[in-house]
């Protein structure tokens, strides 16, 4: 086979081609910089308040585990404290809209695609730390009934 060794694709193509493969890839996803002012839970749903860090807004994120029946997915929502830095993300056609003109934010409210980034590292060090410390109180309550069943 003969290769054409002088066959070259100027930079500008190559550009216009990565912007062309950008745009058809994108989904229409919108962020926006939070941080978590407070954290609660009524009986299943998960509230945290948020408050943009660009506008000063504040809003509601509500997260009903029954969402997703099979798997919760986002039991990592539990170990997120007060000011952690969170991204909420929403995405769909009127995405942009949803967020500006909605102050509480559920999958109800926002067309069923609204959910938070944050920092994987810290939640799952905070998960470990909650493991280790319910099984240390296991292992200490047994501890002790052991003592106490010893000393009759």
């Amino acid at each position: 086979m003969n290769k054409n060794q002088n066959l070259k694709i100027r930079p500008n193509y190559k550009t216009l081609a990565m912007i062309a493969l950008f745009g058809l890839a994108g989904c229409n996803k919108y962020e926006y910089k939070n941080v978590v002012t407070g954290v609660g839970k009524k009986e299943n749903t998960r509230m945290i308040l948020l408050k943009d860090v660009e506008t000063g807004d504040e809003r509601i994120f509500l997260r009903d585990p029954g969402w997703n029946s099979c798997v919760d997915l986002y039991s990592d929502y539990d170990y997120i404290e007060l000011d952690d830095t969170v991204t909420v993300v929403v995405g769909g056609m009127l995405s942009d809209r949803y967020y500006q003109y909605t102050k509480i934010l559920s999958p109800e409210n926002t067309g069923g695609d609204v959910g938070l980034r944050y920092n994987q590292d810290t939640i799952n060090a905070r998960k470990v730390r909650a493991v280790f410390n319910n099984e240390c109180n296991k292992f200490n309550a047994l501890k002790q009934n052991l003592q106490n069943d010893k000393q009759k």
